[in-house]
């Protein structure tokens, strides 16, 4: 628990006295959903005959195991059904037909696809969408096609939209469930537009066929069905192998994709399938990686580390690479940005100690995002700045290029307001 009111909890105990203090005087309604194997509702709530008469809670999840623990508390367990079908066929014209009936002609197929579906409003939701504008005859096709499928496989149904999707928002979609989910769309769009995957249209197709939303702070949402759904099409490019596959989010199989380069030749030979790569280290593992960590990665441009240092010619390694994320609580050295960054569009230093470089190599860099009590060396010539992100405190000692204007506009913002625009993330 963390809020402005109450202030900063450390301690289990502390929170829990916390709420039973201020609110267990109330009569109050609390709902928590989809709790994991983690929740223990001692720990979040204590005993639940200390709230007053008439409160009540309500736990989802979807593990029967976790619920099944509450049974000391007396907790009621209530399965949730199937929907009637009367309110799926709502649920389902509300997306195929923006109204709660179907047209006299869709009656009949509506009813069937609904009949396929097993009642559950993600799939009514996702096949719906599919089918909105869409001519009869794709409607019987899907139809064949959920037919076909085993009654229970949800997933499978799940992936009858992205299956329908193009090439680019097919890989708009697996980068946000992988890599995005919670983050502004600002910034992966800079990436995808670079790669001509038109993010402002595809983003569009996925909200319109609701496999993500936007949330308040334009920040990518996605069930958690369909984050698996789509994370299940990318493990399955190679089940056993994870640097045959074209992204690598866990952040130990990204570390030991690395390190094990150096070590067995298959790596070597499927780590060009990697598109996007997070690795990590903690901070008392932080060490050094060379150029042969990355050799063969010529398909990466996505690449994300935490408390990685690197030394060594990185020229011509990694010629794709758009989007460059380095975090770390200790001194960069200059030898991974020396290496072919031409294409890369952004670089995110935030959240690094130092950075000793002048950046002198980096051809093209649309957006670069700086982290706060840094003083960095000159730019030099060659940057085509698009946009600067940089928290408070950044001195840029100096910032040359053709366009004078912009970059007097630049300086002066800096030194006037210490900032641009403040990041929307944290990851």
């Amino acid at each position: 628990m963390k809020t402005d009111s109450v202030g900063f909890v450390d301690n289990v105990n502390e929170g829990r006295r916390l709420i039973q203090d201020r609110v267990c005087l109330f009569k109050v309604l609390i709902i928590l959903d989809d709790v994991d194997e983690t929740f223990n509702f001692e720990d979040f709530f204590g005993n639940p005959k200390k709230f007053a008469s008439g409160s009540r809670f309500i736990i989802t999840s979807r593990n029967m195991k976790v619920l099944s623990t509450l049974n000391k508390n007396k907790c009621k367990l209530y399965g949730v059904g199937e929907m009637s079908p009367q309110l799926s066929l709502q649920l389902f014209c509300k997306h195929a037909f923006k109204k709660n009936a179907p047209p006299r002609e869709y009656k009949v197929i509506s009813k069937e696809i609904v009949s396929t579906t097993g009642g559950l409003p993600l799939t009514l939701k996702v096949v719906g969408s599919l089918l909105f504008r869409e001519e009869i005859y794709i409607w019987k096709d899907k139809l064949a096609h959920l037919r076909e499928m085993p009654e229970k496989e949800v997933v499978l149904r799940l992936r009858i939209s992205y299956d329908a999707l193009g090439y680019e928002a097919k890989q708009i979609f697996l980068d946000i469930v992988c890599f995005f989910i919670g983050m502004e769309k600002e910034l992966p769009s800079y990436m995808w537009d670079d790669y001509k995957y038109h993010p402002a249209s595809n983003i569009n197709i996925l909200i319109q066929r609701s496999m993500i939303k936007m949330g308040d702070d334009n920040e990518f949402q996605v069930h958690d069905q369909l984050r698996d759904m789509g994370r299940e099409i990318v493990r399955e490019e190679n089940i056993e192998e994870p640097w045959m596959r074209s992204r690598v989010w866990q952040k130990h199989e990204g570390l030991n994709t690395l390190l094990d380069k150096k070590v067995f030749s298959n790596v070597l030979q499927g780590s060009k399938k990697v598109k996007a790569l997070r690795a990590y280290f903690s901070e008392m593992q932080a060490g050094y990686f060379e150029p042969e960590h990355f050799s063969d990665l010529s398909e990466l441009r996505y690449f994300q580390s935490k408390n990685m240092n690197f030394k060594g010619d990185f020229t011509n390694l990694l010629p794709n690479l758009r989007w460059l994320r380095l975090k770390s609580e200790f001194i960069y050295d200059e030898y991974i940005l020396k290496g072919d960054l031409r294409n890369l569009v952004i670089l995110d230093l935030r959240s690094s100690v130092y950075f000793n470089c002048a950046f002198s190599e980096i051809k093209v860099c649309l957006q670069i995002s700086f982290c706060s009590w840094r003083v960095f060396q000159p730019f030099q010539s060659n940057i085509s700045l698009y946009r600067i992100i940089c928290c408070p405190l950044v001195c840029l000692l100096g910032l040359r290029g053709e366009n004078k204007n912009f970059y007097m506009q630049v300086i002066e913002n800096i030194y006037t307001y210490h900032t641009l625009i403040y990041p929307s993330y944290s990851h």
